[in-house]
């Protein structure tokens, strides 16, 4: 069935050899079970070229207990007829959200009489809406989705990089040099959220929709415990699953941090934070530390009881490609806290927040062993919210930090 192999900008980004906090500590031969996926880490598949797009689609209609959040590029005039039978007939959950059917709206007025459109008028595929949640739940929403479309800001950032640099605003003609700041900054794969981003500007503004999508899926595995698969054509939308449980899973390690720091402060030794430079545009006030951690720090604050719950995005279509996450409901706090805190990861430290992953700034003097932050925020108001800058530079750059990524060769989902 495969003909080909490939990769997207995710998996060579994952393949990069950039630093993890660690090792993961699991038997090696575990990793033979097409099930396993590490905890908090991932596992993937080679991007594969498919012989039958209906093999594929069957076999997406025969998967058990998944929740799959579609993709409007996933309904489109070259999928075969046959294929929607597979899928429509089967027992899978689908579901769309409002703004990904904003987005298919026009697609389907043309042809009323899609198997498509039919799934939508008769709710076989379904609208979730956040008006259901409660008012927590979409505050943490719109919190990870400004972070998410952040990327997408990032040329404007490059012009105002380039006028702090040149002492005046770029011209149409310094276009070129706009794009080398952006791009040095934010490497391959957020230079083209970039490109994106300042494309959809121009079209009148940025689209949230790939956001939306992404952190509805999650937030469903984390809040139900049963896995969520989102199905897309287009790479952006794995690419940005990626990022989001990159800022989840920090900002989670981050909240059992700060629980860990309040209950036995003492055991903790700590140092002023840098109060120069880009510290002083990150954090505020006169109380910030910046706490010692050995290596095994973020696995340790991880409650020994947990429940496991897979995340995944497949790329699908002409191709396939499957990237899982080993997430936890235990994350469902840190999403309600997101939403009760209006950004903070910890309720328990006053006006202070705590930061796991501070590489992103810079050393605060030679020889300094890890640390965590524990600080209050300098924020900015994007659309309305307050979002640490700290969680900005996370959200933009391409810092992520994960355990090393796993990889198999596996064939198409098939019955």
């Amino acid at each position: 069935m495969a003909k080909s192999e490939r990769e997207t900008r995710t998996s060579r980004y994952l393949r990069s050899g950039r630093p993890s906090d660690g090792p993961a500590y699991v038997h090696p031969d575990t990793f033979a079970d097409p099930t396993f996926v590490p905890r908090l880490s991932w596992k993937g598949t080679s991007k594969i070229e498919v012989a039958d797009a209906a093999d594929l689609w069957s076999g997406i209609g025969d998967a058990q207990d998944v929740a799959f959040y579609c993709d409007n590029s996933i309904f489109d005039d070259r999928t075969p007829p046959k294929t929607y039978e597979a899928l429509f007939e089967s027992d899978a959950e689908l579901f769309i959200t409002p703004r990904i059917l904003s987005e298919l709206t026009p697609w389907t007025d043309r042809r009323p009489e899609h198997p498509v459109t039919k799934a939508i008028a008769t709710s076989r595929i379904e609208v979730v809406s956040a008006s259901a949640w409660t008012e927590a739940e979409r505050a943490a929403l719109i919190h990870y989705v400004t972070l998410l479309t952040a990327r997408k800001r990032m040329m404007r950032w490059g012009e105002l990089e380039f006028e702090r640099q040149h002492s005046r605003s770029p011209l149409p003609t310094d276009a070129q040099a706009v794009a080398g700041i952006v791009q040095k900054a934010v490497g391959e794969r957020g230079f083209l959220f970039a490109k994106k981003g300042a494309q959809e500007q121009g079209g009148g503004g940025y689209s949230a929709a790939d956001e939306e999508l992404v952190y509805t899926a999650v937030a469903a595995a984390l809040r139900t415990g049963r896995q969520s698969v989102l199905l897309t054509r287009d790479e952006d939308l794995l690419d940005q699953l990626y990022r989001l449980m990159y800022l989840i899973d920090s900002h989670y390690r981050s909240m059992l941090l700060a629980r860990a720091y309040r209950e036995d402060f003492t055991a903790f030794r700590t140092h002023p934070a840098p109060t120069a430079g880009p510290w002083a545009e990150t954090f505020q006030g006169g109380s910030n530390v910046l706490v010692e951690r050995d290596m095994e720090l973020p696995h340790r604050v991880l409650p020994s009881q947990f429940t496991f719950v897979a995340v995944s995005c497949w790329l699908v279509g002409d191709f396939f490609q499957q990237l899982t996450f080993g997430a936890e409901t235990e994350m469902q706090r840190l999403l309600e806290l997101k939403g009760q805190t209006h950004g903070m990861n910890t309720d328990l430290l006053g006006a202070r927040n705590c930061h796991l992953w501070i590489d992103v700034m810079p050393p605060p003097r030679p020889g300094m062993p890890a640390c965590f932050a524990i600080a209050q925020d300098h924020t900015h108001d994007v659309d309305g919210q307050k979002i640490p800058h700290i969680e900005l530079i996370q959200a933009t750059l391409g810092s992520e930090r994960f355990q090393p990524f796993v990889t198999t060769r596996v064939t198409v989902p098939k019955a």
